[in-house]
């Protein structure tokens, strides 16, 4: 177990209150973009450690693009009778998102929005607070579970949806141990790629949002 410094705990302590701020007070699309140059900026100038020990790493980059698409497909199965999912109809409602897109400037900026933010997360949560946790515990799962909580729980005050909050619970423990277990192959990129993917999937089939 690596050494917990002062410099860790200044860190934790400004990117949990500026995620906290983000999801209480503040909105917008430079949150995210903001919180993920924290983020990086901590770890690099500040703590000085390197981004692959906080899953950011370049190796085989096409494989972890394909990999988040496969990890959003597994998914989007487990949760398809939660999401009330038709599968039948899919087909004709992502022919009509597409033939929607390139006329659509609101599409264009909610596809723009929902990325930087499921990167945001993931450099949050799977990537400085998981290696934060990692340092300061000594445990495998236990690490992963208080990862996930928080995770869940910032989720709930988005629109007050206890299912919403469980469900994110059980996506920040899938995530997590896949970052914990393979980090060469599920690194940031995968897992923002994976959560994208399933944050367009709610809002197309959940909440009819686009």
């Amino acid at each position: 177990m690596k050494k917990i410094t002062k410099r860790h705990w200044i860190s934790f302590l400004l990117i949990v209150l500026f995620n906290i701020a983000s999801i209480t007070f503040i909105s917008g699309i430079g949150v995210p973009v903001l919180g993920i140059l924290l983020c990086l900026c901590m770890i690099h100038f500040y703590l000085k450690e390197p981004f692959t020990e906080y899953g950011i790493h370049f190796r085989r980059i096409h494989m972890q693009l394909v990999s988040g698409l496969i990890l959003a497909v597994i998914i989007l199965v487990l949760y398809g009778d939660y999401m009330f999912i038709s599968w039948k109809e899919i087909p004709a409602m992502i022919h009509n998102f597409i033939d929607q897109f390139p006329s659509s400037s609101f599409l264009i900026l909610y596809l723009f929005s929902t990325l930087a933010y499921a990167a945001y997360e993931e450099v949050v949560f799977r990537g400085f607070l998981l290696s934060f946790f990692q340092k300061l515990l000594n445990g495998f799962w236990i690490n992963i579970f208080i990862n996930a909580f928080l995770f869940g729980i910032s989720h709930y005050p988005l629109n007050h949806y206890i299912k919403q909050g469980f469900f994110s619970f059980i996506t920040g423990i899938i995530y997590g141990y896949l970052r914990a277990k393979e980090p060469e192959r599920y690194t940031l990129f995968t897992l923002s790629v994976a959560h994208f993917i399933n944050n367009v999937c709610v809002d197309l089939f959940v909440y009819k949002l686009i």
